[in-house]
């Protein structure tokens, strides 16, 4: 189905706060803990962005950013310079252990992704040389386990990408938040492409652009989009990006959802608001469902097309939460993955109070459940990413960092049988 009606209704809010609280110790208000069990994919690691992807023989893969050390230099950035490094690194889920690799170092870029091509790995990451103003990779990038994790740029400059608009087709600086998926066996990258990465027009004025059929096209021009990208597939080749709009204009800023039927790409807002940390897209069947944090009220969203704009759904509001949230649709169950910050501020959330989350939506509305709940001056639940396996069974990556340490641990929880 192609979008959508511009203007956002609002509809099915609900209010999961359980009647009684737990017994376990936990705050009072907090929600029954789930049945997941967790472990530790790598300990001693400080995660700033990770991916999860369910695939290969049922196998886990989750590709993070961590810092490398030392600095990258940019002898061609104008003036010259250096950034710090960051190691991108990938984790597949070998029987009981896991296999950790160095997919390569670059300076500080925005977001990954990964996903499984049959038995291979793709990794996608904004990589290659810095741009010509800013000390920083600009390149869309995608590297293959079975080459050795030899980068292979997809997109350089933003002139590959046709546009009418003279400002759009200007700079160097692309690959910024790259969202993948395989519809087909046509590898398809949402990304943001700012331009020069420099002024602030270059942000205001930044492109959603799409890596589709071996090229990239425009798919929002010069109005802020293309941050915090999120993908999903449906039937008939029919594709959906949430994104987020930095633009300075209100009648522009807000999270955005973009549909392409197969031919045309449309696209609406659903929300004006402040979202600062991620989204996420599933499609179930065909229906598309997008999920964010609303920075202004504070709360974990989800929406979708209706006839009227989208039906947007408050699916959690306790206190501060629903910040890195994920999306999945198997089987005919919606779930999401966030971080439930606490009574906040966001900024600074408190780890005896803060936990990773999800929510099932079911008949019955958005059913609220705790999954790991951290402890020992843990932040647990940054960055999650979520899926599932061949079973239905989901599995959530995400990270939890010591409090006032650069330290933390990379974690798997599993929904039980």
């Amino acid at each position: 189905m192609l979008l959508l009606a511009v203007n956002a209704g609002c509809g099915g809010n609900t209010d999961p706060t359980p009647p009684d609280g737990p017994s376990d110790g936990a705050p009072s208000d907090a929600p029954p803990q789930a049945a997941f069990q967790t472990e530790m994919v790598l300990d001693e690691v400080w995660v700033s962005d990770l991916r999860l992807a369910a695939g290969g023989s049922d196998s886990v893969a989750i590709a993070f950013r961590t810092p490398a050390g030392g600095t990258v230099p940019c002898a061609e950035t104008m003036p010259p310079g250096d950034s710090p490094a960051q190691a991108i690194r990938l984790a597949v889920e070998a029987g009981a252990a896991w296999e950790v690799s160095d997919v390569g170092t670059t300076g500080p870029g925005d977001g990954l992704d990964v996903l499984w091509d049959d038995a291979d790995v793709l990794v996608v990451f904004q990589g290659g040389a810095s741009g010509q103003r800013v000390c920083a990779p600009s390149d869309l990038v995608v590297a293959r386990r079975s080459a050795s994790f030899a980068p292979q740029t997809l997109v350089a400059t933003s002139g590959e990408a046709a546009s009418a608009d003279p400002y759009s087709v200007s700079g160097d600086v692309v690959g910024g938040f790259p969202a993948a998926a395989l519809v087909g066996s046509d590898l398809v990258v949402a990304y943001g492409d700012t331009h020069f990465g420099y002024t602030r027009d270059d942000f205001e004025r930044s492109d959603l652009e799409v890596y589709r059929g071996g090229a990239p096209e425009v798919v929002e021009t010069a109005n802020g989009a293309g941050t915090h990208n999120a993908i999903a597939s449906g039937t008939g080749g029919a594709i959906w990006v949430g994104f987020a709009s930095q633009s300075g204009m209100q009648s522009r800023a807000g999270v955005w959802l973009a549909a392409f039927d197969g031919s045309l790409w449309a696209s609406a807002r659903v929300l004006e608001t402040a979202e600062d940390t991620a989204i996420g897209v599933a499609a179930d069947g065909d229906e598309p469902w997008i999920a964010f944090f609303e920075g202004e009220e504070e709360d974990l969203v989800a929406a979708t097309p209706s006839e009227t704009g989208f039906l947007v759904e408050r699916v959690d509001r306790r206190h501060v939460t629903g910040q890195y949230a994920d999306l999945v649709a198997s089987g005919g169950r919606l779930a999401v993955s966030y971080y439930y910050c606490g009574r906040g501020p966001r900024t600074d959330c408190d780890p005896d109070e803060d936990s990773l989350r999800w929510a099932v939506r079911d008949p019955g509305g958005w059913r609220v459940e705790d999954v790991d709940r951290g402890g020992d001056g843990e932040r647990c639940g940054l960055h999650t990413s979520i899926g599932t396996r061949a079973d239905g069974r989901v599995v959530i990556a995400y990270a939890c960092q010591q409090q006032g340490a650069a330290t933390g641990r990379l974690m798997l929880a599993e929904e039980l049988p």
